[in-house]
């Protein structure tokens, strides 16, 4: 309880404590992300601050629709940083690539088809 004294303002009131947190994540893929926060009272408690700062780069895959990447089981990968640097992108998010972009497609896994299939059989009522 004596500690607890030592958190008062001036004023009497009960002055919360700093708090920081720091976060990192990564994936298989490549995907990176993380971030910094907290939270604390200046100059006795009558201002506080609250806050964040976070950064990431996703990498993503497009498996198509049905079969509009071609039966040779191909998918359209995409990382919006790197698609920033390499290419103009529209304030809305559009990505505008020129006939002499090459797109990065790779193969389809095995699990990811099956997957897919599954997920059409369900979605077909069966």
């Amino acid at each position: 309880m004596a500690n607890s004294a030592s958190n008062k303002s001036p004023s009497g009131s009960v002055v919360p404590p700093d708090v920081f947190g720091v976060a990192l994540a990564a994936t298989e893929n490549g995907t990176k992300g993380g971030g910094v926060g907290g939270t604390m009272s200046l100059a006795g408690d009558p201002w506080r601050y609250r806050g964040a700062l976070g950064k990431t780069s996703v990498n993503l895959e497009f498996y198509g629709l049905g079969t509009e990447l071609g039966s040779d089981q191909k998918n359209i990968g995409y990382n919006l940083d790197e698609d920033r640097r390499r290419h103009t992108v529209t304030d809305g998010g559009i990505v505008v690539v020129t006939t002499d972009d090459e797109p990065l497609i790779g193969s389809i896994s095995e699990d990811a088809l099956t997957f897919e299939a599954e997920a059409d059989r369900r979605g077909a009522g069966g």
